[in-house]
């Protein structure tokens, strides 16, 4: 967010405002991982589409086939997809609380789905995912992120599969 808060040239440093609704462009693309980024993962463009007024994305996801569009960086034996849809509200420095606050009181909202988990070296058939916020109502200085992430894990006693950790990578796609 620190690039975020440069754009803000009225308020003196350390109150700087971080207002995501004026800088939306500068958060699409931030990836969540140092040592396996999303594209070296998924090595294929996904297509979305993020309506602010509904509050709803799609999401389509392609075939995938391991090994030649999905990398395993660890080789766990399974996967799955996770997708999330949050509103964020931009914040500001309070001089009265002498700490930061949300500039809109709407609570903040996420709605996240977990592909089922798959075996890793299976090929998968393309699929069409959907998110929808309920009760979303566009407003001022809230903005709706659409973020993906791939994880792994392996099976444990009693058919539970357990993510492992250090192994998934995830991106945020879309800012609206």
């Amino acid at each position: 967010c620190k690039a975020i808060q440069k754009d803000d040239g009225e308020n003196d440093k350390g109150k700087r405002a971080v207002r995501l609704s004026q800088s939306r462009y500068k958060l699409e693309g931030f990836g969540y991982n140092k040592y396996h980024p999303f594209d070296t993962v998924l090595r294929h463009p996904l297509q979305y589409d993020v309506d602010r007024n509904t509050g709803k994305a799609v999401i389509q996801m392609p075939e995938i086939i391991p090994g030649l569009n999905l990398r395993n960086p660890l080789n766990q034996p399974f996967c799955r997809f996770v997708l999330a849809l949050a509103v964020v509200a931009d914040v500001e420095y309070s001089e009265e609380r002498k700490s930061y606050k949300p500039v809109a009181e709407k609570p903040i909202a996420t709605v996240k789905l977990h592909t089922e988990w798959w075996p890793a070296k299976e090929r998968q058939e393309p699929q069409e995912l959907m998110l929808e916020l309920s009760n979303w109502q566009p407003q001022e200085g809230l903005s709706l992120v659409l973020a993906v992430g791939v994880e792994y894990g392996s099976p444990v006693a009693g058919g539970e599969i357990n993510l492992t950790k250090y192994s998934g990578a995830a991106k945020v796609l879309r800012v609206v």
